[in-house]
C-alpha cells in the first residue's frame, strides 16, 4: 500500500505545507495544540478543502486540480474525538451500516461487543463506545484510518484500560493509521514512525526510537520530552547552538561539576519538580528529596544532546 500526500493551504495563522509518501503501519503525529495535526487529517479525510495539491492512494487519484472525491469514496476512515456514533441506532446497526465485510460477526466478536449489540450509544460507557467506532470502521474495510486524539474524551483511568484494545485491535490491520496527538508517552506506545508538525509543517519524520532518542530539530526535542533547553556556553562550547536536556537526565549531588542555586520546589508524587538557576540558565530538575528555596546546589548532567540555534 502506498500513500502519496502533497497538499498546501492557507489558513489565518499559517501555510500548511505536508508532502509525504507513506506505506502500511501506524504513524504517530506530534505537535502541539494549534499546529495543524488536526486540520491535515480533515484534509486528507476530505472534510475540509485545501488550496493545491494532490493526494493519491494505490496509484488511486484522490484529489488533485481536476479531482476531488467525496470522503465516502476515498476509502479513508475518519474518526472523530466523539466517535460520531448514531444515537438512534443499536451498537449492532451502528456497525452495519457502513459495513462492506459480508460477515462483521469476527469484527464484533474483536471488538469484544457481542453482549453490546442491541444496546444503544447513551449507554455505553466512553470505552464501550470507542471499540464500536473502531468496528464500525474496521467493519467498512478501509485502506486508511485517521485518528483524531481518540483518548482526549476519556479520563486517564478508562484510558488507560483501553489503551491495550485499540493497540490490538490497531496491529492487525493491514492499511495506514495516522494517529494524531499531543501526548508524546501515547504516539510511542503506538506507532512505528513518527511525525512532527509544527505552524503546518513537517519538521522531522522517522522511526520513533531516532525521533525520540536523537531528534535533529529544538521544536522536536521539546515535544518529546526535552523539558531544558539551554545555551552550550553552560558547557563551554559553541554558543550558536543548545543543550538539551530531559529533567531525569540531570542529578543534583555534593560533587557536581556545576553550581546552582535552587528557586523553586514543588512536591510530586513520585518526583519533586525542582527549578535551579545556573548562571543566565533557568532548568528543571526531578528529584525524590526536597530542597529549600535559595538552597546552594551542584549538578551533574548524566545525558544531553546539542543542537544547532537555527534547528
Amino acid at each position: 500500500m502506498n500513500l502519496k500526500i502533497n497538499i498546501k493551504k492557507q489558513t489565518p495563522n499559517f501555510l500548511i505545507s505536508i508532502n509525504i509518501v507513506t506505506n502500511t503501519g501506524i504513524v504517530g503525529i506530534l505537535g502541539k495544540s494549534g499546529s495543524g495535526k488536526s486540520l491535515f487529517l480533515k484534509c486528507l479525510a476530505g472534510l475540509e478543502l485545501f488550496d493545491k495539491g494532490e493526494i493519491i492512494l494505490d496509484n488511486k487519484i484522490l484529489y488533485n486540480d481536476k479531482i476531488n472525491l467525496p470522503p465516502q469514496k476515498r476509502n479513508i476512515a475518519y474518526m472523530f474525538q466523539n466517535y460520531g456514533l448514531f444515537p438512534n441506532m443499536t451498537v449492532k446497526k451502528n456497525i452495519q451500516i457502513c459495513a462492506k465485510v459480508k460477515n462483521i460477526d469476527q469484527i464484533i466478536s474483536m471488538c469484544r461487543l457481542n453482549h453490546l449489540l442491541n444496546i444503544y450509544p447513551n449507554k455505553l460507557s466512553g470505552g464501550e463506545q470507542q471499540r464500536v467506532a473502531i468496528a464500525r470502521i474496521l467493519a467498512s474495510k478501509p485502506k486508511v484510518i485517521l485518528l483524531d486524539e481518540p483518548f482526549s474524551a476519556l479520563d486517564v483511568g478508562l484510558r488507560r484500560n483501553i489503551e491495550f484494545d485499540m493497540i490490538r485491535l490497531l496491529s492487525k490491520f493491514e492499511g495506514i493509521v495516522f494517529i494524531v496527538s499531543h501526548d508524546k508517552d501515547e504516539l510511542y506506545r503506538f506507532a512505528q514512525d513518527i511525525m512532527i508538525i509544527d505552524n503546518g509543517n513537517i519538521v522531522e519524520t522517522g522511526k520513533k526510537d531516532k525521533i525520540y532518542k536523537n531528534p535533529a530539530h529544538i521544536q522536536t526535542a521539546k515535544l518529546v520530552g526535552y523539558d531544558n533547553i539551554i545555551s552550550a556556553k553552560l558547557l563551554n562550547k559553541n554558543p550558536n547552538k543548545r543543550i538539551c536536556i530531559k529533567s531525569e537526565d540531570i542529578k543534583i549531588n555534593e560533587s557536581g561539576k556545576n553550581a546552582a542555586v535552587v528557586i523553586e520546589c514543588i512536591e510530586d508524587i513520585n518526583n519533586n519538580i525542582v527549578y535551579i538557576q545556573c548562571n543566565e540558565e533557568i532548568i528543571r530538575v526531578t528529584d525524590k528529596k526536597y530542597y529549600n528555596k535559595e538552597q546552594q546546589v551542584t549538578f551533574d548532567l548524566l545525558n544531553f544532546i546539542i543542537i544547532k540555534n537555527n534547528k
